[in-house]
């Protein structure tokens, strides 16, 4: 297993809406915490990056299970369309898993336990060089009506949401992922998924949740490290991203795709 630890964090542009809260009065709050600040929840978080690493697979032409469903997933999926002779098997530790997907290798499947743990997502507010907690604000939005092209009646919604526009300065999100992958050419499909992020939370389409490009902190132990040595910093993450994302690449032929280079 190769150990690692990813610090990501990213400007966020618009109101973020994480559905999950509870207010009277608020037709969809978002989700807070025991400080009433709000989050993203790292089960969110995970889901989300777990779907940009799905596509980034396919477009790679790599095969990939199709999750949540049980029944849909690594290695069962493959073992019922008959279709495990394209998809590399997997073992670990003395242990057969089957056909398993390199998405599942990274984000666990009902037979494979993740083995990579995320931070819930948080935001911070940055001011002259201070940094604040940001508090929730309420965003008042309506229906137009399509035929009328005027506010339909009856259709004002409140909504809770983390704002830029709560107060001064710029706000970001922040959070961590910590854990091992089985081989290292996995963690250039993470890295990549995580550059990829443009989004977070609900009402995308309406111009919620964009994000600035993100900034990643990557700290990657060699294979055969010792537990107590110390991690090493990687200076390019989306180089070393772009290098991996090649050898997985490779790993899969003939069933992938070429990766075009970034130039």
């Amino acid at each position: 297993m190769i150990p690692f630890i990813i610090n990501w964090r990213a400007a966020v542009r618009s109101a973020v809406l994480v559905g999950g809260g509870d207010i009277p009065g608020v037709d969809i709050a978002t989700v807070t915490g025991a400080n009433k600040r709000p989050y993203v929840p790292a089960t969110s978080w995970k889901g989300r990056l777990r779907h940009t690493c799905e596509a980034i697979a396919n477009a790679l032409g790599m095969l990939t299970c199709t999750a949540p469903d049980a029944a849909e997933m690594c290695p069962s999926c493959w073992l019922q369309r008959g279709g495990g002779a394209q998809v590399l098997e997997f073992s670990y530790a003395g242990r057969d898993y089957g056909p398993t997907c390199p998405v599942c290798r990274i984000f666990g499947s009902p037979w494979w336990p993740s083995p990579i743990r995320l931070t819930d997502l948080t935001f911070v507010r940055h001011q002259e060089g201070l940094t604040r907690t940001v508090d929730p604000t309420l965003r008042w939005q309506v229906s137009i009506s399509r035929q009328t092209r005027s506010a339909s009646a009856g259709r004002l919604f409140v909504a809770q949401v983390a704002s830029p526009a709560g107060g001064p300065g710029t706000i970001e999100a922040a959070g961590s992922i910590t854990g091992a992958v089985p081989e290292e050419d996995l963690l250039g499909l993470l890295v990549a998924g995580l550059l990829s992020l443009e989004t977070l939370g609900h009402a995308r389409s309406r111009g919620l949740g964009w994000l600035g490009p993100p900034i990643i902190e990557l700290k990657v132990r060699a294979k055969n490290g010792e537990a107590t040595e110390e991690m090493k910093t990687i200076e390019d993450p989306a180089a070393y991203a772009e290098e991996k994302l090649r050898l997985l690449v490779q790993r899969y032929k003939p069933h992938a795709a070429h990766v075009p280079d970034s130039g």
